[in-house]
Formats: structure tokens, C-alpha cells, sequence
């Protein structure tokens, strides 16, 4: 098996020599290409009496391999109504480390376990509010303006799309705190209202 032509960094890191069966077949099971592109290569017979004989030129394309986990670099913390102060980071892995493919995407959505609430007498769901649906950067998938609307311990699901189609699902869990509360002593209302008083020019 000798390539011709190769993608840059594009190298046969698998078997080179092969011996045929006794169909006289050569099987090249042990070809491994390291790099995805488009591959040139021609078969070579190595004969007895030291003469060769090659075949015309082959062409093979080697795609990227999609990622095959996911997982999250920094999880996310945050209060009810605000912009979560720990944002999540995720990178992405195959079978030999992590993997940089801009033909990926990850969007979050809230799992089936979401608490509801009853709010003035009506029931209503969390909502998680912000931009769920990023691309990668570099090696990172970054979000930066999530936020949940309600505090509670959420199920978030973590899907991974190539090319428009689901190929990953992971999930993590986040806790949403509820606001502070500040309590005044006495009964008196608390006004933050600011006030300017009109003024009257003594003669």
C-alpha cells in the first residue's frame, strides 16, 4: 500500500506490507489514515524475481470522526432572575482525545424533571432564558448569558448536533438559589424612592 498524495500531516500509521491469501487475495485491513482528506494510492506487487507491478491510482476520502462524548469543563452556578455567574464550558472527545469540529453544535434544554411552582394561585415551569444554543470556539463550547427564572434543582439535558442532527445527549445537574430577602425592622413601609423637592427662591 503506498500513498501518492496526502492531505497535510496525512500519514499511513497502520500496515504497509501485505501478504496474500491463499485465494490469492490481498486484504488491506490494517490501513490507518491519520488525517481526514482526500487520499491518493496504488497497490504495489513486490514479486519474486525483485521486479514490481503497481495499479493505477486510487483515491479514498477519510472523513472526521464525530465526537463520541461529551463532557462538561466548568458547571454553572447562579440565583433565580439573574445572569448565571459560572457560565458552563463543554468540550467534546473521541477515542483518542479532544476534538475541534465546526461542523458541531451543543444546546441545552431543561430535563423532564423540572420543578413547577404555584405562583399567586396559578402554576407555572422553570424557563431557562438566554442564548441555549452555541457553537464551538476553538476546542470550547462557552455559553455566556444563561439564565433560570425560577430557583430550584434542575435536570439539564446537553445535546450535541452535527450537521442539524442529534448525535450526543449528556446531561448535568444545576441548583438555582432564590434571591436574598431583606428584612427591616418595625412595621413601617420602605420606600426607595427618590424624592426632589421643589425650590422656592426667598427675596
Amino acid at each position: 500500500f503506498m500513498i501518492t498524495d496526502a492531505p497535510t500531516g496525512g500519514i499511513n500509521q497502520g500496515t504497509m506490507w501485505y501478504s496474500a491469501n491463499t485465494g490469492g487475495q490481498v486484504v488491506l485491513n490494517g490501513v490507518n489514515l491519520n488525517v481526514p482528506g482526500v487520499y491518493s494510492y496504488k497497490i504495489v506487487a513486490n514479486l519474486t524475481d525483485g521486479t514490481q507491478l503497481f495499479s493505477p491510482e486510487y483515491q479514498v476520502t477519510i472523513t472526521k470522526a464525530p465526537p463520541t462524548r461529551i463532557q462538561i469543563q466548568n458547571s454553572p452556578t447562579g440565583i433565580a432572575g439573574y445572569k448565571m455567574y459560572s457560565m458552563p464550558i463543554f468540550l467534546a472527545f473521541d477515542a483518542v482525545g479532544p476534538v475541534q469540529d465546526d461542523r458541531t453544535n451543543i444546546s441545552l434544554t431543561i430535563g423532564y424533571n423540572a420543578p413547577s411552582f404555584v405562583y399567586e394561585g396559578e402554576s407555572t415551569t422553570a424557563t431557562l432564558f438566554g442564548n441555549v444554543s452555541v457553537a464551538q470556539v476553538d476546542y470550547s463550547y462557552t455559553f455566556f448569558d444563561l439564565y433560570m427564572d425560577m430557583p430550584g434543582t434542575y435536570d439539564i439535558t446537553v445535546t450535541v448536533y452535527m450537521n442539524g442532527n442529534a448525535i450526543l445527549i449528556s446531561s448535568f445537574g444545576l441548583t438555582i438559589r432564590a434571591p436574598p430577602t431583606y428584612l427591616v425592622d418595625g412595621t413601617m413601609p420602605v420606600s426607595y424612592t427618590h424624592l426632589t423637592l421643589p425650590t422656592k427662591r426667598i427675596v
